[in-house]
């Protein structure tokens, strides 16, 4: 159901502030309303945001260099035990911070040097010492890398040149006179000549390369240590996750003081709470100050507050399938304990294998055990728990045992196991099956609409809008029943066809009622009328159930077959048969784990859409927001 919700005024001192939004922070049962007028900030929230950057920056960093696995449920804490480890916490994260950057800074000095190497490396065999290679008045000097075809093409007769290298690419110095220097450069400039420019160097290349060499090796050592420090930083990487999770607890209670109107001696704060949590609030306030002032209201018309439904353990994991579609308006009805039994007899059908049903059960239960998951992880996987177990139930009645007959599981002779519905064999009963159900389930849409109008007084729509669609399509069922039933008296198929009728007038006449043109109302009662072809074209959208559970048990028996067929294959000997029994033992274990994984995965979608679309079409108001209530969202541990 709709849990009410209440606009909260609290007035209080200003030294009891800290206390009262750890209480509320606490209780996670307010949602606070920002103030229209601005808080003056004294860089607290600025640090405590720094604080958040800085550790999400250095866990992101040091899990790099952690090999420990996080796998298994979240620890849990109290929040003065989260907050006291973080002060040692920020110096450990200034520490992996700061030898980050002597890490990048020590890695740009050995790209740096390596390039240089790889630049000096053709020049090897120059003897000359760099600084030496200088113009004069009388002699330049030409240097660069010319391939070595373009070699013989040089006619430069007045010139001393040297070649070095061994690769096709040659170094090449070139001393010239100073007036044929422009001249042998442009004749150079027309091979493949690129022009070299020596660093600032002091020392024959060699030698500066030698020099090169050893600072790289002392950088590397260097490296080394600095990633052995960041090793010993990664041990303490749980330590910093809960310390995260500390900063991130405190920066949200900070934001939320921030949101608050606030003057020299007391505070404001505004909000919605739970109609059903007031007492508790009261309490929690109460607790830390008599000096107060608490006033709770409903909310006005102009105001939209959060939305909120509770229900029992058994309903409540499908409120995250309600979720994936939208929260109920806070003035509509919750559907999810009424989609909650139709998504359950219709996954069960739709994947209708018991062997199957028996693992996905097993699965969560164990997942939902161990992981202790929250939030829509905990949901989904108890949904799907529920899931495994209609797929158990409606397996024994219309499917298979991970592919196999009933009959070849218990060696009972075929037609012994009573099988109600067979899809592979008789799927026209089946089929019939999933349409009556569709049926039972879009009218149901309808009642819960007609109950919902009645309840809000609105007595033309529930008969106008729903009754009279009520009587259209039960009309028409009932006229068409002598031709799928025997025995069907005439006068019942003339009544259900005169209610058809009735009920195709009032929607004719009433569908339009808001407009006073007669012509305008009876045109918008023939568009109104004309959905009647919906209910057609939803009722056969139900044959998906049907498809789904013929899919699942004919690739299963295949998969079956093909293994069973390649481990005959394999047979005769005693070696062939242990080889044939592993290999088919393997492959049915990953062919019927994928099954179950993409049967699973299209059963929680295909049941879904049937339930938005065919179901939440009748009657649901959909648009609510979430409720966010000031508290604990912790990333790596749960707060108790």
């Amino acid at each position: 159901m709709i849990v009410p919700m209440k606009r909260l005024t609290l007035i209080a001192l200003k030294k009891d502030e800290e206390r009262i939004m750890h209480a509320l922070q606490r209780l996670a049962a307010i949602e606070l309303i920002s103030s229209a007028e601005a808080r003056p900030t004294d860089g607290t929230l600025e640090k405590l945001e720094e604080n958040v950057q800085h550790l999400h920056s250095s866990i992101a960093l040091l899990s790099c260099y952690s090999e420990k696995s996080r796998m298994g449920p979240k620890p849990e804490f109290e929040e003065g035990e989260l907050a006291g480890c973080l002060p040692t916490s920020l110096e450990l994260s200034e520490s992996a911070e700061r030898l980050e950057r002597e890490l990048a800074s020590a890695r740009a000095e050995i790209d740096k040097r390596c390039a240089l190497i790889e630049s000096l490396s053709p020049w090897e065999g120059l003897n000359s010492r760099i600084e030496q290679l200088q113009p004069t008045n009388n002699v330049r000097f030409i240097y660069g890398l010319l391939e070595q075809a373009d070699l013989d093409k040089l006619s430069f007769s007045d010139a001393a040149i040297e070649v070095f290298g061994e690769t096709h690419r040659k170094a090449m110095l070139i001393a010239c006179h100073a007036e044929d220097y422009e001249a042998y450069l442009r004749e150079l400039k027309g091979l493949s000549f690129s022009e070299y420019e020596f660093p600032k160097l002091i020392g024959t290349p060699l030698e500066n390369i030698k020099r090169l060499e050893s600072e790289i090796t002392d950088i590397k050592s260097s490296e080394k240590r600095i990633i052995s420090s960041l090793n010993d930083c990664a041990s303490e990487l749980t330590q910093l996750r809960h310390a995260f999770d500390a900063a991130i607890i405190a920066r949200d209670r900070e934001a939320a003081k921030a949101r608050l109107s606030a003057t020299s001696t007391s505070f404001i704060l505004e909000g919605w709470m739970r109609s059903d949590e007031k007492d508790k609030v009261f309490s929690a306030i109460s607790a830390i100050t008599d000096v107060f002032y608490f006033e709770e209201r409903d909310p006005l018309d102009d105001e939209e507050p959060p939305s909120v439904v509770k229900n029992n353990k058994l309903i409540k994991p499908f409120e995250t399938v309600t979720n994936l579609y939208s929260r109920p308006s806070p003035s509509g009805i919750d559907g999810t304990p009424y989609m909650t039994p139709f998504y359950f007899l219709f996954f069960g059908m739709m994947l209708s294998d018991t062997g199957y049903g028996l693992v996905l059960f097993l699965g969560c239960l164990l997942f939902l055990k161990f992981m202790k998951p929250s939030g829509m992880t905990e949901g989904i996987a108890k949904v799907l728990c529920l899931g495994g177990i209609s797929t158990i139930i409606c397996g024994f009645f219309i499917g298979t045992f991970f592919g196999m007959d009933w009959n070849d599981v218990f060696g009972t002779p075929a037609g012994t196991w009573p099988i109600l519905f067979d899809p592979m064999n008789q799927p026209m009963p089946m089929l019939y099956l999933c349409f009556g159900l569709g049926l039972f389930h879009m009218l149901s849409g309808v009642c819960i609409n007609i109950w919902r109008t009645l309840k809000s007084r609105d007595y033309a729509a529930a008969l106008f809008d729903n009754f009279s669609w009520l009587m259209i399509v039960l009309g028409l069922l009932v006229f068409g029943s002598p031709s799928l039933i025997e025995g069907v008296p005439p006068a019942l198929a003339k009544a259900g066809l005169a209610a058809a009728a009735l009920g195709g007038v009032l929607v004719l006449v009433f569908a339009g009622r808001d407009k006073k043109n007669i012509l305008k109302r009876a045109i918008s009662g023939a568009g109104k009328l004309y959905d009647i072809s919906g209910y057609l074209s939803d009722m056969l959208s139900y044959a998906r159930v049907f498809a789904l559970a013929l899919s699942t048990g004919v690739i299963a028996s295949v998969m079956n077959m093909l293994v069973g067929m390649i481990g005959a294959s394999l047979g005769g000997t005693v070696i062939g048969k242990i080889i044939g029994f592993i290999i088919m033992a393997a492959l049915l274990t990953f062919l019927h784990a994928f099954s179950i994984g993409i049967n699973v995965l299209g059963c929680f979608v295909h049941c879904a859409r049937l339930q938005y679309v065919e179901f939440y079409g009748r009657f649901y108001d959909a648009g609510g927001r979430q409720f966010i209530p000031l508290g604990y969202y912790p990333r790596f541990v749960k707060v108790k």
